[in-house]
């Protein structure tokens, strides 16, 4: 089998698996549906957090540091609350 016949099989396998995924959430009870759509937005915002942190860890982000209204001292010891979980 090519790569190309490989990669477009797997293509259609993870196609398949999400039509399976939407046809059983649609047949979710109302409750157990609130459940994955709070578990979907929580991984959500992990994953947000997790590259807008890799973003400023990149220095991808230090632009913003001109624009800041405010002088930034060092935004790096002084991360917002939303990128340390363990902040109150």
């Amino acid at each position: 089998m090519s790569k190309t016949r490989r990669t477009e099989s797997r293509s259609d396998d993870a196609m398949s698996a999400i039509i399976e995924i939407q046809r059983a959430i649609l047949v979710l009870p109302e409750v157990e549906f609130a459940q994955l759509r709070e578990w979907v937005s929580e991984l959500d915002w992990e994953k947000w957090d997790k590259q807008i942190q890799a973003d400023s860890d990149e220095g991808a982000l230090d632009f913003l540091i001109h624009e800041a209204p405010y002088p930034v001292a060092d935004p790096h010891k002084h991360p917002s609350p939303r990128f340390n979980a363990k902040s109150p």
